[in-house]
């Protein structure tokens, strides 16, 4: 009798390429995510009080609701990070790449959770009017999204999957996100000269 072996050969790709990879550790994505998540439901309820509380019209009003926006929508790309960083070390990424994604994860982190206390106890007037600390979050947050688009580029030459949901989501969000950083922060650098201080108010915090 004559078998064919061939047909008995899996085809499939290995295990660890498969784009829905199991093994993820659940703690590992939903501590950072949570926390994401918290600072997102905190700050903007922090700053519906601030313009209940203030009564902001015009300008102001406008600014916080626009930083406020952003602050979320930063919460959810800095989560798509996670997520992927997390995904690099279930497939087997190289060690460069999974560092570099830990890093621009790391930088995203931190510039939320200074925009996070920023907005919790600092007053109106320093947020909504001055440019420089807008223009530094931008800059520190586009840098993470560099970062974190080398990393996507050499992860896509290793050709550890085929698209996974971790990928598409994270390469959609960075790109994004790269973009809005890049225009606010140049729209920021262009204004930095009428960046005048007030000297009638120096008191920085509430």
């Amino acid at each position: 009798v004559d078998y064919d072996l061939e047909a008995l050969v899996c085809h499939q790709w290995p295990c660890e390429r498969v784009c829905c990879v199991s093994g993820m550790s659940p703690s590992a994505l939903l501590i950072p995510i949570s926390l994401l998540l918290t600072a997102a439901v905190i700050c903007s309820a922090r700053q519906l009080v601030r313009c209940k509380n203030e009564r902001l019209r015009g300008g102001r009003f406008y600014r916080m609701t626009y930083f406020t926006m952003l602050f979320v929508w930063d919460v959810f790309d800095q989560a798509a990070s996670w997520w992927f960083w997390q995904y690099t070390t279930v497939v087997g990424a190289s060690q460069g790449v999974q560092i570099a994604c830990l890093v621009s994860a790391c930088i995203g982190m931190l510039a939320l959770g200074a925009a996070f206390v920023a907005g919790l106890v600092i007053k109106t007037k320093f947020l909504a009017d001055r440019k420089a600390p807008e223009f530094a979050y931008t800059l520190v947050a586009a840098i993470s999204d560099m970062v974190m688009l080398f990393a996507m580029y050499f992860f896509e030459l290793e050709g550890r999957d085929e698209g996974s949901l971790a990928k598409v989501l994270n390469l959609i969000t960075t790109i994004i996100d790269f973009v809005i950083k890049i225009l606010q922060a140049t729209w920021t650098f262009l204004e930095l000269d009428a960046d005048v201080a007030d000297n009638s108010d120096n008191d920085l915090l509430i």
